[in-house]
């Protein structure tokens, strides 16, 4: 640590042990960070190519913020949102189980993205894959020959509706309360997903997303198991739910 960072601290320290001075010491040091946070930012906007620690910032802002759930802290916090990242980008449909990514797959994924790492490849992985399938984000298929005890991995059911609103363009929770608004509005309390597509025009990836958040949150009837051909659901019919849900959104 430099000398100048040296004497920034104790004058901090020193701040915050005299009367009224915490709050200062407080904004100090909040400053700072608020500027640190900028010159990520800045960097990370002249890149042609936004790095992964783009996608890394964003994760933790929405842990913070409460845009996922709150137990979505992970600790091998980069690796983990490694692959969070190619099984959310990988999917066609927001399925569970798809897509499945291979062992050896994501050996390569953890190795092309962590440098610089004492601990080995598949040490890391196995540890990864033991905080995704603990947070109960991914299946782990289990194989009894390879050396982890897993040949692949792929999203559990609700994997989307958690990890949309940090790698694509939209957020399932916001999406579920204009499909809420549009039944109360239009005096339906059921219709088909392919109607509901169709008026929305959202597609296959986005929609499934949105309803697996009405579905995790009760905010529907659970009048069918998650998963299909193109849609996880044929169609859905509100509960009582949905319409406090609506209200305390718009508070």
């Amino acid at each position: 640590m430099e000398f100048k960072e040296i004497g920034k601290r104790i004058i901090q320290d020193l701040l915050a042990s005299l009367p009224y001075g915490g709050g200062l010491a407080t904004e100090w040091i909040r400053i700072e960070t608020d500027s640190r946070i900028r010159k990520i930012e800045e960097k990370i906007g002249k890149s042609p190519q936004p790095p992964f620690e783009n996608y890394l910032l964003e994760f933790l802002r929405a842990v913070e913020d409460g845009k996922l759930l709150p137990d979505l802290k992970f600790r091998k916090a980069e690796a983990c949102v490694i692959l969070l990242k190619e099984l959310n980008n990988k999917s066609k449909l927001a399925q569970p189980n798809d897509p499945v990514i291979e062992y050896n797959e994501c050996v390569k994924i953890i190795k092309n993205k962590i440098k610089n790492e004492d601990t080995k490849v598949e040490e890391q992985l196995r540890l990864v894959v033991y905080e995704l399938e603990r947070k109960d984000l991914i299946h782990k298929h289990a194989d009894a020959n390879s050396l982890l005890g897993f040949h692949a991995i792929s999203p559990k059911e609700y994997f989307f509706c958690r990890t949309d609103s940090i790698f694509q363009d939209w957020n399932p929770q916001e999406d579920a309360k204009e499909i809420v608004r549009f039944l109360i509005n239009s005096k339906k309390n059921s219709i088909s997903i392919e109607k509901l597509d169709a008026h929305f025009g959202w597609g296959p990836r986005r929609l499934n997303s949105a309803i697996a958040f009405l579905h995790k949150e009760k905010l529907i009837h659970k009048d069918y198991n998650l998963g299909g051909i193109k849609y996880i659901l044929p169609r859905i019919r509100l509960s009582e739910e949905a319409h406090f849900f609506l209200k305390e959104e718009n508070q």
